[in-house]
């Protein structure tokens, strides 16, 4: 799971997890994850997720407001 920030007009991702799964949903495994490690607190901080399982990830694109505390 990476996540994707708006910074100063520029697109910067970072990884967040890795996880275990069964293939599928991996864009309902990413958004559930977030919100229920706390690591975002409502579904709106989600703008868009693109799964692309076979590159192995999913990079969920959050909302301009959205802060994240990566320590």
């Amino acid at each position: 799971i990476r996540l994707a920030e708006r910074r100063d007009g520029l697109r910067l991702v970072k990884p967040l997890s890795i996880t275990m799964r069964t293939p599928g949903e991996d864009a309902s495994l990413a958004a559930g994850f977030l919100l229920t490690e706390g690591i975002l607190h409502h579904p709106d901080q989600i703008t868009g997720i693109n799964a692309v399982p076979t590159r192995g990830f999913v990079d969920v694109e959050l909302a301009a407001s959205v802060s994240v505390a990566w320590d």
